[in-house]
């Protein structure tokens, strides 16, 4: 705390990024420190309050271009304070009403992933879903962050989202039935549904649970979209039984990640398929799927290799 003590000390009120600049280095220096609870208050404080008041700099210059790369390192310093200090909490409302301000592209990104911070900690954060899902539909840009925004909604504040549940599922299916998006967007998208089905797994068609099943399988190829699409089978499997049963295919492949990189995922996910299927498979199948699959012992490779 020190060197903060120095910073705060010597601050003076400047139009120069540079002064900022040092400012922020500083407190991400402040966040490797274990602090004790008032050493923390007075830091916060400080930071957002006088004499530095990053708030309300990062709200005066953020349309300005000199700003914007102090602009976003602020908003991810921002972020990883409200991700490690509980204390934080008495700036969340100002923290949410800077992050829905309008930014560039860039900037806005990352003002949506610091407002993430804030969803999961704070029904504040959940405000202007409306607003969010109309621009994760109609917007070219910050999809794959807005995507995550809405799936933590939907797992931290089931209250907020009720009423528009059907309507988040049926963007975030729309998303996934286009082939103009990014990797990038496909996997946020995966990882919105996982928090939606948290709380509304069971609320939703079955024909359009197939029908995500159909996508959701595709996906598995793509390196970067793998530990969300296993998480995915791993956690709900159940939900798409019928079609777990009939498609040994999709077992197989995940079967054969488990001497890959991704095993400790596909152990799990392996698992959680043949238990859905088992919920409605005849009996002379259910036994070759316990005798061929299911793996007692625990999810470790010899435990698999003895199961193949």
């Amino acid at each position: 705390m020190d060197e903060w003590e120095s910073v705060v000390k010597s601050y003076q009120e400047s139009s120069d990024p540079k002064n900022i600049t040092k400012v922020l280095k500083s407190a991400e220096i402040v966040l490797l420190e274990d602090l004790a609870s008032f050493e923390t208050e007075w830091f916060l404080s400080t930071l957002f309050r006088q004499p530095i008041n990053l708030l309300n700099k990062v709200s005066e210059q953020r349309l300005n271009n000199d700003w914007s790369k102090f602009t976003i390192n602020s908003f991810k310093l921002i972020g990883d304070i409200v991700t490690k200090y509980d204390s934080a909490v008495i700036y969340y409302e100002d923290i949410v009403t800077l992050c829905l301000l309008p930014y560039d592209a860039q900037t806005r990104q990352q003002a949506l992933s610091c407002l993430t911070s804030v969803v999961t900690r704070s029904p504040l954060g959940a405000r202007d879903l409306n607003q969010h899902l109309i621009a994760l539909e109609m917007a070219t840009t910050c999809k794959a962050p807005l995507a995550v925004l809405i799936g933590a909604i939907c797992e931290h504040h089931p209250d907020v989202v009720e009423a528009q549940m059907t309507n988040i599922w049926r963007v975030f299916l729309n998303l996934l039935d286009s082939n103009k998006h990014t990797v990038t967007v496909i996997k946020a998208v995966l990882e919105g549904i996982m928090g939606l089905f948290k709380y509304f797994e069971m609320e939703l068609p079955t024909m359009e649970l197939n029908t995500f099943y159909d996508k959701l399988v595709g996906f598995l190829d793509l390196p970067r979209c793998e530990t969300t699409v296993l998480s995915l089978l791993q956690r709900h499997a159940r939900l798409f039984r019928e079609r777990v049963c009939a498609c040994a295919r999709v077992r197989g492949a995940v079967r054969a990640r488990l001497r890959g990189a991704g095993r400790g995922r596909a152990g799990p996910a392996l698992r959680a398929l043949h238990a859905a299927a088992a919920l409605v498979a005849d009996d002379a199948l259910l036994q070759v799927t316990s005798d061929r699959y299911i793996c007692p012992g625990p999810l470790d490779v010899p435990s698999y290799e003895a199961c193949l």
